[in-house]
């Protein structure tokens, strides 16, 4: 399962090929604020960087059948601005209405959401659904490209990204499992190996592939997945971190509801979403066509080995008041 990578140097979109996609990384591996100086000059390139090793405190938000998707996962991302700072990343999904192929578009770099994301860049960022991702490392090299999220990739059946809140507590045995098998890892970052678990399950579809992932993780993770079709929400069992549903009522195509995914209802108010409720822990919901159709969502089940245990630092530091 080798990923190969596409990089385009006039911009930051980046069109999925058939592997992990990763922005242009700092040529002399600087601090933050220099990494988003020669960001926003365009003196970035692929050369050297420093691993990254962790991505706990961290935003996510995705946007399924809303109008201008991009516009609305900005500004979410914007309301989460205080979950990391260190770099923000956006996919997006754009069905091609003449062929109807399905084409996901990758934007991601160093700094905050405003140094990231600028009018062209959000102007290529086209499609109905969108999922995005404010960074806060704890540990490990802060300018490693390779550690931004969203995720993306393609494989056998299709497209998919994620981006993921949370540290998995089996991490090192999972990547000793897969360096073992001649798997080529891309980062040094957990949240890749949702990504090697999927594309090596046997199930025979990528639901069943995500929620067999997601059974052989521990420790916390909040995630969003994109694929063609779906858009599904993910909470571990014990609830570590957060994530809530939002609706968007009336700004999908021809009028009809789209839907929204946040780590905090505080993105869910500058985007002017109605907050549904929370992922409760362990679950793992749905969002697809038959939503879009009936607002209603399907709903999976971990298996909850312990009690929920919230972090306490989500209210003591971390939360926006």
């Amino acid at each position: 399962a080798a990923y190969t990578s596409r990089f385009t140097r006039e911009s930051h979109i980046y069109a999925p090929t058939s592997g992990v996609l990763y922005a242009k990384r700092s040529r002399t591996g600087r601090s933050q604020e220099s990494a988003t100086e020669m960001a926003s000059s365009g003196d970035l390139d692929v050369d050297y960087a420093e691993p990254e090793e962790y991505n706990e405190k961290c935003g996510v938000f995705g946007t399924y059948n809303v109008n201008k998707a991009a516009h609305t996962c900005y500004y979410g991302l914007v309301g989460l601005q205080h979950r990391g700072q260190e770099g923000a990343g956006m996919v997006t999904s754009h069905a091609d209405p003449k062929t109807n192929k399905v084409d996901f578009k990758l934007c991601r770099g160093v700094g905050l959401v405003t140094d990231v994301f600028k009018h062209d860049d959000i102007k290529e960022l086209e499609g109905q659904h969108a999922i995005g991702h404010t960074r806060y490392s704890t540990a490990g090299g802060k300018n490693a490209i390779e550690g931004y999220q969203p995720f993306c990739v393609k494989y056998r059946m299709g497209n998919l990204a994620l981006c993921h809140n949370g540290n998995l507590s089996n991490a090192q045995e999972l990547r000793n499992f897969f360096e073992n098998q001649g798997v080529l890892m891309q980062s040094t970052v957990d949240s890749e190996l949702f990504l090697h678990l999927i594309s090596h399950s046997k199930r025979q579809s990528q639901l069943d592939q995500i929620f067999d992932a997601a059974s052989q993780t521990e420790g916390a993770f909040s995630c969003i997945f994109m694929t063609e079709t779906f858009m599904c929400a993910l909470r571990d069992p014990n609830g570590f971190r957060p994530l809530c549903i939002g609706k968007l009522a009336g700004r999908g195509p021809n009028g009809t509801d789209g839907y929204c995914i946040a780590s905090e209802t505080c993105s869910l108010d500058l985007c002017k979403a109605e907050y549904v409720r929370d992922v409760e822990p362990g679950e793992m919901i749905v969002i697809d066509k038959n939503t879009v159709a009936t607002g209603t969502f399907s709903s999976l089940r971990l298996p909850q080995k312990f009690g929920t245990s919230q972090c306490i630092f989500e209210y003591v530091y971390f939360a926006r008041p």
